[in-house]
């Protein structure tokens, strides 16, 4: 198979900083609903549904060096991206725009410059196209 997860690529999934080394890889397809939602005085529940946007949390492995990290954090601190990933409900590959929820560095020890990168979020900017 090929880069399950590469970052700051361009529209067409080419370059990119590769993340190669997952300790987790979850794809989440969180459902957005307008504010009519909910239930009528019968029970019913009544929804418009806005769209599905893709969010993957990743943690990785310790395999990563300050340096490499810095690379990383460079692409996750900017305001969004495309993205390459590997979506599990189409068993392929696909490229979107993202933006980054969430980042947790860990220090772990100041004096030799050793850091990590524990997790981040990514979250669609678009509504899922099948």
């Amino acid at each position: 198979m090929d880069k399950i997860l590469v970052i700051g690529t361009n529209a067409s999934g080419n370059g990119g900083v590769d993340i190669s080394h997952l300790a987790t890889y979850v794809v989440q397809y969180p459902k957005l609903w307008s504010s009519d939602s909910g239930r009528n005085m019968r029970g019913d529940n009544k929804a418009t549904l806005i769209g599905i946007f893709t969010k993957l949390q990743v943690e990785l492995s310790p395999a990563y060096d300050a340096d490499d990290i810095s690379q990383i954090l460079g692409v996750l601190n900017g305001p969004s991206t495309y993205v390459k990933y590997y979506d599990t409900e189409t068993q392929s590959l696909r490229v979107e725009d993202f933006y980054f929820g969430d980042i947790e560095t860990q220090l772990l020890d100041a004096q030799a410059n050793k850091v990590t990168l524990k997790q981040f979020s990514i979250i669609g900017n678009k509504r899922r196209e099948l």
